[in-house]
């Protein structure tokens, strides 16, 4: 396979969960840090490049009031440009609403 050499060499993943300010406002920290071995090729100039490590942090605010919860979800936040395995060019800086209602 042709990119049987791209492996993840190691990832470190953690979450925080705090209340931030009001006790009905949270925020949820998701925080990679990933190297791959191996390399792609760089379609702009055509040559080979090592994939490099990288951090991506993810942040949920969420604000909840009995079976209400209103939410917005900030993926890739600092909108780090980065390839993944195969060449796949990951999305920057992508940004989720919501809203969720328990029923009971």
């Amino acid at each position: 396979s042709k990119y049987v050499q791209d492996f993840l060499r190691y990832k470190f993943s953690g979450v925080v969960d705090h209340k931030v300010i009001l006790p009905e406002l949270r925020a949820v920290w998701r925080l990679n840090l990933q190297s791959r071995a191996g390399s792609y090729t760089d379609f702009d100039s055509g040559r080979e490049t090592a994939y490099p490590a990288i951090f991506i942090a993810d942040v949920k605010l969420s604000y909840s009031v009995k079976n209400f919860s209103v939410f917005a979800v900030f993926e890739n936040l600092f909108d780090k440009p980065y390839m993944d395995i195969a060449n796949v060019k990951q999305s920057g800086l992508w940004i989720k609403t919501g809203l969720m209602v328990k029923i009971r």
